[in-house]
C-alpha cells in the first residue's frame, strides 16, 4: 500500500512537472523528439511482425495457423505460402505515423489492414498495431520520463542563462563610461 501511494505520488509528481515545463520544453523540441522515437518505435516493431507468426501478447490473440486453403492459393499466385499478411510487402510499408499536436498516430491505411488487426467473421484475428504498442509501452513511459528530466534540466539552464544575460546587461550599463 505505502509503494502504491508513493508511486502514485510520483505520477503525480511528474504529471504536474510536465504541464509547468511543457511550454518550455516543446521550444527545445524535448517532446516532439520523444513522441518521434516512440512512434518510430511502434512503427517498426508493427512491420517486423508482418510475415512471421505472433504469440499471444497483452490482450492481443496467438496468430492461427494460414488455412490450408489459403496457403496453397498463396502458392499459386507466386507467393510463399506461409508467411502470414506477407505478399508484396506493401502491407508493411503502408505503416507510417503522424503527429498532431501532442499526440502520436500509427497506423496504415492499406485496405487489408483493418481486418487484419481487427479480424472478421471469416478471418481471424492477426493484430501487428496493438501488439507493436503494447510491447513497447514501458520502453515509450521511460522515453517520456527521461524527455520530462531533460526539458527541467533545460529550462533550469535557460532560467540560468536568461539571469546571467539579465545582470550582463545591469553591468554593461552602469559601467558604461561618459554615460
Amino acid at each position: 500500500m505505502a509503494i502504491e501511494t508513493t508511486l502514485r505520488g510520483l505520477a503525480a509528481i511528474l504529471q504536474q512537472a510536465e504541464k509547468e515545463l511543457r511550454g518550455q520544453a516543446e521550444a527545445h523540441g524535448v517532446f516532439r523528439y520523444a513522441m518521434i522515437r516512440a512512434c518510430v518505435m511502434v512503427q517498426s516493431d508493427a512491420m517486423l511482425r508482418i510475415g512471421h507468426y505472433q504469440a499471444a501478447v497483452g490482450p492481443f490473440p496467438k496468430w492461427q495457423q494460414l488455412a490450408a486453403e489459403t496457403q496453397a492459393e498463396r502458392a499459386r499466385l507466386g507467393y510463399t505460402p506461409n508467411d502470414p499478411l506477407l505478399r508484396t510487402g506493401d502491407l508493411a510499408r503502408s505503416i507510417q505515423f503522424t503527429i498532431k499536436g501532442d499526440t502520436g498516430y500509427v497506423g496504415s491505411d492499406h485496405p487489408v489492414a483493418a481486418y487484419q488487426e481487427l479480424g472478421t467473421a471469416r478471418i481471424p484475428a492477426r493484430p501487428f498495431l496493438g501488439p507493436a504498442l503494447f510491447v513497447n509501452e514501458y520502453k515509450i513511459h521511460k522515453l517520456f520520463v527521461f524527455a520530462v528530466f531533460k526539458a527541467m534540466k533545460l529550462s533550469s539552464a535557460v532560467d540560468e542563462a536568461a539571469g546571467d544575460m539579465q545582470g550582463l546587461g545591469r553591468a554593461a550599463t552602469y559601467s558604461y563610461p561618459g554615460g
